[in-house]
């Protein structure tokens, strides 16, 4: 977790870290199912981050959006173009 960053639900990060580390173990002997899962992830983030991302934006400033995924703001912005490509075309 990034200092000063809103906490992750202990369930939600327990999931990423079993994830990462089964994804770690595929990925040593199994290329392409890796690359499968990876895809399947992709999926999840465009979906869900895109609905995320235009929602902080409609009720926070850019400013607490950075504070809450503790990060700078331009870092903050190129996540957010990555995840709601919609408001930056």
């Amino acid at each position: 977790m990034v200092a000063n960053a809103l906490p992750v639900p202990e369930d939600i990060a327990r999931l990423i870290s079993q994830l990462r580390q089964r994804l770690d173990e595929i990925e040593a002997s199994d290329t392409l199912t890796a690359l499968r899962i990876v895809g399947d992830l992709d999926s999840i983030v465009e979906t869900h981050g895109s609905y995320a991302a235009r929602m902080a934006l409609r009720s926070h400033t850019d400013q607490e959006i950075a504070a809450a995924l503790g990060g700078m703001e331009m870092a903050t912005a190129a996540r957010l173009r990555r995840y709601d490509t919609r408001r930056y075309f």
